[in-house]
């Protein structure tokens, strides 16, 4: 009986140590690179084990960041649009391997080999952003057109080339197949089932005070508020907390939204045209609006991060191990992978 109260005291000892440790590194990773306000979870077996708030969600008003504060998902916003895919996939009304052309109407020629899988995995060839411009705010209509003027950075399948026009491409047409906008969509099929209440298209008026106020660093001397973008497209259109986003992490590991089978294909590295598989740059694979293909102390992860004028987003799962991290934060151009691992690591043998 000893044994045993022992190694309950030595289990907790070690969670104390885990959960101080992440504060350290968290407060550090804030200081060096000037953030004023971040959210962390930490998950395990779909089960919170630490979520907290640093900082301020808004500077001026001395708001703290707690884990209720919602954020601009910039780019992690893709997986939910990948999983949204998924399921008319399920149902047989979308197939991966089809053209864009059959579910969208008026693409240029040249998109004839552009298929809806090279849209969600980045190797459809088309160019990173649209030419609008990121203070613009162009309709649906307005967007597609500009895209679809542009020449194609490369042949269909030729290489991975991250592109957030291919994604908003790719909701023109899922629009099409489901006669609402993507985001209602994404709404009725995946935040609604999932009781995420605080997941909603980011609105141009935020009313709530639980809303982050995205700042930018002059110099790293001072914060001054990032400038308000106004488009909300599928690359990067949805804002979140780290509770709700606990909930979608746990989800994925049993079939309440996706088959296991939708959720293979999620994470299967994509490949090229000559059969090779895909390889970012920093030698990470790509499936469906998840990076994969990379470990953490030899145990397989898939993370995706985003970046939009204000806010910088990472979430990375350790699936066959059932944990997860994710941080939201209100500062542009932060680096989160490293903390992110590092916080994992932590939690690994």
């Amino acid at each position: 009986m000893k044994r045993f109260y022992i190694a309950i005291l030595l289990i907790f000892v070690c969670s104390a140590a885990r959960a101080d440790s992440v504060d350290d590194k968290v407060r550090i990773a804030m200081n060096r690179q000037h953030i004023p306000g971040l959210s962390i979870a930490i998950i395990k077996d779909g089960k919170i084990i630490k979520a907290a708030g640093y900082g301020f969600a808004n500077v001026e008003k001395k708001i703290p960041a707690t884990p209720e504060t919602i954020y601009e998902l910039a780019s992690v916003t893709k997986q939910f649009v990948a999983a949204g895919t998924m399921l008319l996939v399920e149902q047989g009304k979308v197939k991966l391997d089809d053209p864009v052309a059959k579910y969208l109407h008026n693409t240029p020629v040249a998109w004839s080999n552009v298929t809806v899988r090279r849209l969600l995995s980045h190797t459809a060839g088309l160019k990173r952003d649209d030419p609008l411009g990121l203070r613009s705010n162009p309709t649906d209509a307005e967007m597609f057109e500009a895209i679809a003027k542009m020449p194609l950075q490369s042949d269909p399948g030729k290489e991975w080339s991250y592109s957030n026009a291919g994604y908003n491409v790719w909701s023109f047409a899922l629009a099409e197949q489901v006669n609402e906008s993507w985001d209602k969509y994404l709404a009725e099929k995946i935040f609604k089932p999932l009781h995420m209440e605080n997941t909603v298209h980011i609105p141009a008026q935020p009313t709530s005070t639980n809303f982050a106020i995205g700042y930018m660093t002059n110099s790293f001397t001072q914060w001054r508020r990032a400038p308000k973008t106004e488009r909300t497209f599928a690359s990067g259109g949805i804002a979140s907390t780290v509770l709700d986003m606990a909930k979608w992490d746990a989800a994925l590991y049993g079939e309440q939204i996706l088959k296991r089978s939708s959720f293979d294909d999620l994470i299967t590295p994509a490949t090229l045209s000559d059969g090779k598989p895909v390889k970012t740059k920093t030698g990470w694979s790509y499936g469906l609006g998840w990076g994969v293909g990379t470990t953490v102390r030899g145990h397989k992860a898939m993370s995706h991060n985003g970046s939009r004028p204000g806010f910088s987003t990472y979430i990375m799962r350790c699936y066959e191990d059932k944990l997860t991290v994710v941080i939201l934060c209100n500062e542009w151009h932060v680096e989160l992978a490293g903390l992110g691992r590092r916080i994992l690591a932590d939690y690994l043998p």
